[in-house]
């Protein structure tokens, strides 16, 4: 037999090497995440009037849990806290 022929068994199990199934390139994909809350007559003027430490109201209701998406894909949920003076994001579930 030719030591460069390949034979294939349709009975072998698939390879558990996650390079050859696809996902692990899939893994490294970059994505923009999105956190949408609901401010009301928030306009232009207000987004240009920021300055650190103003505080913004939503009408999101405290301790509900705030969808986080991906594109159009919501994939979590998370809660916000704060922590050495910075808002974060912290994730309670995913969807």
């Amino acid at each position: 037999m030719d030591t460069d022929t390949v034979i294939e068994d349709e009975d072998a199990p698939a390879s558990t090497d996650p390079g050859l199934d696809g996902w692990a390139a899939v893994g490294m994909l970059s994505t923009n995440v999105m956190v949408a809350v609901p401010i009301p007559k928030f306009r232009v003027r207000d987004v240009l009037a920021l300055k650190p430490g103003y505080i913004v109201s939503s009408e999101w209701h405290g301790g509900r849990d705030i969808p986080l998406l991906a594109g159009e894909i919501q994939f979590a949920w998370i809660e916000f806290e704060v922590m050495d003076e910075k808002l974060n994001a912290r994730i309670t579930r995913f969807s």
